[in-house]
């Protein structure tokens, strides 16, 4: 279950440094350090990287994206949960994809938008449920339900006994 979302950014621009962008439930931005912040989005990532990083006790998945800039290059940015396990991590990446996939091809991923609708997202991520973003509805529950069906299938049942 995630614990709260982060969306961090490094402007296309020159001499830029990365920055949170926004978060949520909890308002962050004050709490993280540029010392943890290359957690969220590390130095290096690409779009459609996927990165894991621990945190004390947590985990944070991230997904790496871009938004185009017409000024300069892309903008460079990351969605991230945090975690308080590694806990359906295969099942996150699928949602996280599949909410910046839907965004980005129907012309709503921008930073206004990632903003605006950021306690949405992490309401559909939290609850497992569909979101609905402006005009655009994001089937997120049957994502889990595709998910589960692939990663979390049933476990053997062991017989027997096992001493020794």
């Amino acid at each position: 279950m995630a614990d709260y979302i982060i969306v961090c950014e490094l402007k296309g621009s020159e001499n830029s440094n990365p920055t949170i962008l926004d978060s949520y439930p909890l308002d962050v931005e004050d709490q993280i350090s540029m010392k943890i912040l290359p957690k969220f989005l590390p130095f290096g990532s690409r779009a459609g990287d996927y990165l894991i990083n621990r945190s004390g006790k947590n985990t944070i998945l991230s997904y790496i994206f871009k938004i185009k800039n017409s000024d300069s290059r892309d903008d460079l940015l990351s969605i991230s949960i945090v975690l308080g396990k590694k806990d359906k991590i295969d099942t996150y990446k699928l949602v996280l994809k599949e909410v910046i996939d839907k965004m980005r091809d129907n012309f709503l991923l921008t930073e206004e938008i990632l903003k605006e609708n950021i306690r949405t997202i992490y309401q559909g991520v939290y609850n497992e449920k569909d979101i609905t973003i402006d005009f655009l509805t994001i089937k997120l529950s049957k994502i889990y339900t595709e998910a589960k069906l692939i990663y979390e299938s049933k476990k053997p049942k062991i017989r027997g006994s096992f001493s020794l």
